[in-house]
């Protein structure tokens, strides 16, 4: 147990210096025996949890903790007026809504509300989508770090389209997918960070009846969102 709260206390000193500490202030700042700090900082440095920025420098926790932390909000069960808000954007739109959440380098569906049109998208819970191809693994895209984005796409060419539709989501609030997954699918997809998650919500539809009506769906799409998210206080 004891461990454990050297632990806590080590990492809230961290938060509260916001830079490099080296074993010798950490010793002096608790007055720790100098091995327990060694050990300490060694294990953590071999579990990926701390590093050194500079070559003999002092030491400073790396983004595993963010990861870890973003896992558990992640991972939170959804409340069940996401799944009415799903419901109501359906109805508005008559095509397929989906909540898309981020899964590593892909998204995963999380929730569904199928349209009833006889010709529709008909996508699987836990199915998983790309996050470069389509509407929804864009808005994903945009909600992680440079450095994790880089492993996702790292070409210039795809890194300049990024940073262009990055352009059209902070502009209008939504983006569009039309015929990129899948040759006759368009979607559309909108931020919806509840909570401090990663995640988008997104329309399906066969391209021929969604292109259309694009322009119309993703404004509807973004000023619904974001009155429900208004309202839950996100």
């Amino acid at each position: 147990m004891r461990q454990i709260e050297h632990l806590f206390m080590l990492m809230d000193l961290f938060a509260e210096q916001k830079q490099p500490l080296s074993v010798k202030f950490i010793v002096e700042h608790f007055n720790w025996p100098r091995s327990t700090v060694f050990n300490m900082v060694n294990t953590l440095i071999e579990q990926g949890y701390l590093f050194q920025p500079v070559v003999r420098g002092g030491y400073f926790p790396t983004n595993k903790w963010l990861s870890m932390g973003q896992g558990f909000v992640d991972a939170l069960p959804m409340p069940v007026s996401v799944n009415d808000l799903l419901i109501d954007l359906q109805a508005m739109t008559g095509e397929t809504i989906l909540l898309v959440a981020l899964n590593n380098d892909q998204g995963v569906i999380l929730d569904i509300v199928e349209s009833k049109e006889v010709i529709r998208y008909s996508p699987k819970l836990g199915e998983k989508i790309p996050l470069a191809t389509t509407a929804a693994g864009k808005i994903l895209m945009s909600q992680i770090s440079d450095f994790e984005r880089h492993q996702i796409i790292s070409e210039s060419q795809q890194q300049v389209e990024f940073n262009r539709q990055i352009g059209l989501l902070k502009e209008q609030g939504w983006l569009a997918s039309i015929g990129l997954y899948t040759a006759d699918l368009a979607g559309v997809a909108v931020p919806f960070p509840l909570n401090g998650r990663r995640n988008a919500i997104a329309l399906g539809g066969p391209a021929s009846r969604v292109t259309q009506q694009i322009e119309k769906f993703g404004a509807l799409m973004a000023s619904e969102v974001d009155r429900f998210l208004r309202n839950a206080g996100a």
